[in-house]
């Protein structure tokens, strides 16, 4: 699935905006406004040495919910695939800003050309300025900045199996890189993972928890797909491994097929219809 994951976790860049410029895809951990715990898949950006999010209108709700956060958020960068030869996993902890851009100046001026050169999909929209013109929903941006972030260890994801799990902790999530056991029985009635951690931290008593995962299609992105279940965690104990006894489930896992021209043509126009809608309501 990638590089080994010793490789991709000696050390560490220089700043956190650094680990951005060279990582892939991310997640996004918090704990909502009720105390539960959040994630979705993300791309991490930079503005100078800033860290931030730059979020397009039709996920509106996800950047409401994040600045409504108890504590500061964690960004995950545990992706070694199509990360830059500097890449190292780690977890940046900071406070979230939420700035409106809803011109589009700063994503234009500032954030547009980082974008074009990681997530390629975003060359079809806003590669030159007459395709900016035609695309101008996708311009305007929330972005959501990480206040004075540090770093925590995590490990790369270097398996299918392996996921990002988020547990609410005392003064920010609490998140750790798991393996999900592919030989374990998940009764229909009692749905249970049981887990490896592979390492970051965890609670030392049961609670709340969400089990993140993300696939894409690499090097061109464009699939890219993010599930979870949600339920209550069981620390490891006893020589027993953690469990998630499954509260909510996906409906499926894994990157999605090959999209066909009409696919991608009604995909597109979905995409352009909640951006507006989105900047609307804004």
């Amino acid at each position: 699935m990638g590089p080994d994951a010793r490789s991709a976790t000696a050390g560490r860049p220089a700043t956190p905006a650094e680990a951005v410029r060279a990582s892939s895809l991310a997640e996004l951990a918090w704990t909502g406004a009720d105390g539960s715990p959040r994630a979705a898949a993300v791309m991490a950006l930079t503005r100078g040495e800033q860290v931030l999010l730059a979020l397009t209108f039709d996920r509106a709700a996800l950047a409401r919910d994040v600045v409504a956060a108890r504590g500061p958020v964690v960004v995950a960068l545990t992706e070694p695939r199509g990360a830059a030869a500097g890449f190292r996993s780690v977890g940046l902890v900071g406070r979230p800003r939420l700035e409106a851009d809803t011109q589009g100046q700063v994503y234009a001026d500032e954030l547009r050309l980082e974008e074009l050169r990681r997530y390629p999909p975003a060359r079809l929209l806003a590669d030159s300025p007459l395709l900016c013109r035609e695309h101008w929903w996708w311009l305007p941006r929330l972005l959501v900045t990480l206040e004075e972030p540090v770093w925590v260890p995590l490990p790369a994801r270097t398996e299918p199996q392996d996921h990002l799990l988020v547990a609410a902790g005392p003064d920010r999530p609490a998140v750790a890189v798991v393996r999900l056991d592919p030989e374990a029985v998940v009764e229909p009635d009692r749905p249970e993972l049981s887990l490896t951690v592979l390492g970051g931290s965890l609670p030392d008593r049961p609670g709340p928890a969400v089990v993140l995962g993300q696939d894409a299609s690499f090097p061109d992105l464009e699939r890219w797909a993010s599930w979870q279940w949600e339920g209550l965690l069981q620390p490891a104990a006893g020589g027993r491994p953690a469990r998630l006894a499954v509260s909510s489930a996906p409906a499926s896992t894994g990157c999605p097929p090959v999209p066909g021209v009409w696919q991608r043509w009604r995909r597109q126009r979905a995409l352009a219809r909640a951006c507006r809608e989105g900047l609307g309501a804004w």
